[in-house]
């Protein structure tokens, strides 16, 4: 065990996660930046962040880690204490790669870890099962297979969803057993073709309402099967996660996930009717109280060490709030704090049965839209594509391949020196092709004769046109 230094800072927390490095998946998301900007705000004599990530999009790890650094996530702990972010570091690795995608010089840097936190994941509700396998189950067995071998592991967290059970009326704080056992699943998407098993996935994962949920629960199943393991896990079921609360400051988000996605598209006047149930609690999570209450469980876990593993479902139970007041919310702030560019009044308006929902959205967007569509033809406003296509190519030129527009008359007379090289060539091998042609003696007698018909039928037609005359 590594010895480490006592946090002067007098709360629990912080002293318990004093010297202690943390291994962390899932780094770039949204739960994942303020996990960061948490464990390094509030515990600051921890020790090295961990992160796993993978090159995306071209953009290597190195650059993704710099970008993160300049989240708006971490602009209070850049202002207070700027040297915090230096403690993070990268892993590179991908959690839909065996063994994570972690070389074994990386491996050896895991070895002082104390801490792991998962929270990588496909949140995409109608992802291919073998995407959703592949990202939300896989992953977990992988990331167990490395933390067998890690020797001051203390404990492991899981971030699962409070909805992989939605078919249990009442979801305990357990591990249910699943319809389908998990060598099945795991043989089924090994074995079966995608055009296939795309066809019986709605029938397979039921009662699961989508690939999401089935796998979160499978992911849980695999944790709960894991007999082996010699470190304490749980796993932790967030609700509906939203804006923070106050950290990193007041409504922080950065996504369109559920709700914010509904606050975004109403005011940008694009939403005018969604399905809700008035009656129903606003199940709404603020991601500073989720994550606060994710570090308060792993300093209980490695604590406790429980044998079994141990499930907690986080909701604020405090919030009295119903969707309809959301909805009322969203009527009263919007027009306050209205979006940019806004197409329409803010006016979206929830409603419970889905025939009439159906009927007004029809109405109120399809219909609408149709509408602006046929105007924008009527008046000739139409995209551009001839400009979209030169913009393109100089797009291509100078961020794609980095030329500057300074070498634009050089690299001109160069094209066009080209062009008659080009020319010539092509000349050069038309004749050279004829002249091959010509060789053979039948297609030169072919060739002879259609242009002695040729000259003949001329000949006939000028005599016709002459006597005609």
């Amino acid at each position: 065990m590594v010895a480490r230094p006592r946090s002067p800072h007098g709360a629990l927390i912080p002293q318990f996660y004093a010297g202690r490095n943390i291994f962390i998946t899932g780094a770039t998301g949204f739960m994942g930046k303020v996990l960061i900007e948490r464990l390094l705000s509030t515990c600051p004599d921890i020790g090295t962040l961990h992160l796993l990530m993978r090159q995306k999009k071209g953009v290597s790890v190195e650059k993704r880690l710099q970008q993160l650094k300049q989240s708006q996530a971490f602009d209070v702990l850049r202002q207070k204490n700027p040297t915090q972010l230096d403690k993070l570091n990268i892993i590179p690795g991908d959690v839909a790669q065996p063994n994570l995608g972690i070389l074994p010089e990386y491996l050896t840097k895991l070895h002082e870890v104390s801490i792991v936190f998962h929270s990588a994941a496909t949140l995409k509700f109608d992802e291919a099962l073998p995407k959703a396998v592949e990202q939300n189950v896989l992953s977990v067995i992988r990331l167990m297979d490395i933390c067998d071998y890690l020797p001051n592991i203390e404990a492991v967290l899981h971030v699962s969803t409070a909805y992989s059970n939605p078919e249990q009326l009442t979801v305990e704080e357990k591990i249910y057993t699943p319809t389908t056992p998990l060598p099945r699943l795991l043989a089924l998407v090994e074995a079966v073709p995608s055009p296939l098993l795309k066809d019986i996935t709605p029938q397979y994962i039921h009662p699961k309402p989508n690939t999401y949920t089935y796998t979160k629960a499978m992911a849980e199943e695999a944790i709960r099967s894991r007999t082996s393991r010699q470190y304490p896990i749980a796993i932790f079921r967030p609700t509906i996660v939203v804006s923070s609360l106050r950290h990193p400051f007041p409504g922080w988000v950065e996504n369109l996930n559920g709700p914010s996605g509904v606050a975004a598209a109403a005011g940008k006047g694009l939403l005018h009717v969604f399905r809700r149930d008035p009656t129903k609690r606003a199940d709404l999570l603020p991601v500073d109280i989720a994550i606060d209450t994710l570090l308060a469980i792993a300093w209980e876990t490695a604590v406790d060490k429980p044998t079994h593993v141990m499930v907690y479902n986080c909701s604020t139970c405090e919030n009295p709030t119903k969707w309809v007041e959301f909805e009322d919310a969203l009527q009263k702030y919007l027009p306050k704090y209205p979006l940019d560019a806004a197409l329409w009044y803010p006016s979206g308006t929830g409603v419970e049965n889905k025939y009439v929902h159906k009927t007004l959205e029809f109405t109120l967007q399809t219909i609408p839209l149709h509408l602006a569509e046929y105007m924008l033809k009527i008046l000739g406003v139409k995209m551009g594509w001839d400009n979209h296509y030169k913009d393109f190519v100089k797009g291509t030129r100078k961020y794609l391949l980095k030329e500057s527009d300074e070498n634009i008359p050089v690299a001109t007379r160069h094209i066009n020196r080209l062009y008659y090289v080009h020319k010539g060539v092509m000349l050069f091998s038309i004749i050279l092709f004829l002249r091959l042609l010509l060789q053979n003696k039948f297609i030169k007698e072919f060739v002879y004769g259609t242009l002695r018909l040729l000259l003949s039928l001329l000949d006939d037609g000028y005599s016709s046109i002459m006597s005609f005359e």
